[in-house]
């Protein structure tokens, strides 16, 4: 296979690293009918030379998106060929577009955390022109930008830049909306600033901004912490009303018990067993409510969890299924487990879903139906969860009846005829047999 088989654009902008080689070659392929290709791979060639010769083909012949290449040189370790990629910068960078330098964010990252003394004036002249950017880029512009580079942008131009901070309330990442509290003590936060964080949607925002007025003795009022408390998070209530209850003295099961919207059921965070008739009337209510409600069931009484329609609540969400493996799960007998197989095998990964709660069940019978489907559904979901499970645990000393041994025998044989040398299977299949045959 030739060497500049399989190098494209894509395949080098975001490769900061690669070296190249052969460049006659290369130029056999690429001179005639791709010249531009032939020097992006001809300027990280390992020989100084020919990068030299590459960069300036790409300088003196440049194209919109060659600015990759040329600002990847300022890190070369040859000084003539970082100091015509650094006078390219100090001379055209400003006339790029936010847009190009947008699409080269992460190179543009990657040489803002370098160490190296000599990269430092050509990262200050690019600092210095976004900033210039900065300016007179729009809300529209602006919020178009990758989230990781709205983040440094902020950190560049905070906090002098008004304009960027009126951003800052704005953006969709909660991570760079907090980005507030790192740059600013409570007191310089404008009202506006406070206002917007105090009605973040954002369950990190929210359980920062208390910490962050916490630290710095900020006097939280008795009405935002009683609002926090009544949160639909469950972090955020159990934050806020720790605080609301030291500071305020406030009883949070009696706020809880008092409400009667769908917040009385937040009880069920307490889990009290005197409580138990609300939670078994609240599974007839919303999705919310039910799960708050099971979650106190399962915690009192896991046995009574099982009068409810298991198989539909396993499927409906991650939470009841998580609720069910850990509580429920136990409390069934293997015949009653595999009751749940075909209702579950109708949903998507319904398979994956049921031999993970299997394995905690019965490791035998998770390696034997897990052959069963590998054999006749091999599908990359399945194969991938038996190879991850498989070792977890030392299981030669697992109990398995003659009758299911030997029939989980004939299936790694099959297994063993139909598997491709070299595959993720045929590397366990020995471990299985020796498995299966010293249990």
């Amino acid at each position: 296979m030739s060497k500049s088989e399989g190098l494209t654009f894509e395949d080098l902008k975001h490769n900061y690293h690669k070296i190249s080689w052969g460049f006659e070659e290369h130029r056999a392929r690429l001179e005639s009918s791709n010249p531009r290709l032939l020097h992006w791979i001809g300027s990280i060639d390992y020989d100084g030379y020919v990068r030299e010769k590459s960069l300036s083909y790409l300088i003196d012949n440049y194209q919109p998106g060659d600015e990759n290449r040329i600002l990847l040189r300022l890190e070369d370790w040859v000084l003539n060929i970082r100091n015509i990629a650094f006078e390219w910068t100090k001379n055209n960078f400003h006339r790029l577009s936010i847009k190009q330098i947008d699409n080269n964010y992460r190179l543009v990252l990657y040489l803002a955390i370098k160490q190296r003394p000599y990269i430092f004036s050509a990262v200050k002249t690019i600092e210095l022109s976004l900033i210039e950017k900065l300016e007179k880029i729009s809300l529209k512009e602006f919020k178009s930008l990758h989230s990781n580079f709205r983040s440094y942008l902020y950190n560049l131009a905070l906090p002098k830049n008004k304009n960027i901070r009126s951003f800052l309330i704005q953006d969709k990442d909660p991570i760079n909306r907090l980005l507030l509290l790192k740059l600013f003590d409570y007191s310089e936060l404008t009202q506006e600033e406070a206002s917007f964080l105090k009605q973040d949607s954002c369950v990190l925002v929210k359980k920062q901004f208390i910490y962050y007025r916490l630290r710095q003795n900020v006097k939280i009022e008795q009405a935002e912490l009683t609002e926090l408390a009544l949160d639909k998070n469950k972090s955020v209530r159990e934050l806020a009303g720790y605080y609301l209850t030291k500071y305020y003295g406030v009883n949070l099961y009696e706020l809880y018990k008092s409400k009667t919207n769908y917040q009385f059921y937040y009880i069920a965070d307490f889990a009290k067993r005197e409580d138990l008739r609300y939670f078994l009337e609240g599974m007839t209510s919303n999705k919310r409510i039910r799960l708050l409600c099971f979650k106190a069931i399962c915690h009192i009484k896991p046995e009574l969890a099982r009068q409810f329609d298991l198989k539909k609540l396993i499927l409906e969400n991650n939470q009841f299924r998580q609720l069910i493996k850990k509580r429920i799960l136990p409390t069934l007998s293997l015949t009653e487990f595999q009751e749940f197989r075909s209702v579950l095998f109708l949903e998507p990964y319904g398979k994956v879903i049921y031999l993970s709660l299997l394995y905690k069940k019965s490791y035998w019978h998770f390696i034997e139906e897990s052959l069963d489907l590998i054999i006749d559904y091999p599908t990359s979901e399945i194969i991938n969860l038996f190879c991850r499970l498989y070792g977890q645990k030392i299981n030669i000393y697992r109990p398995v009846s003659n009758e299911q041994k030997q029939a989980i025998i004939a299936k790694i044989e099959h297994l063993a005829i139909r598997s491709a040398s070299g595959d993720r299977l045929s590397y366990l299949i020995p471990k299985l047999k020796f498995a299966i045959k010293n249990a």
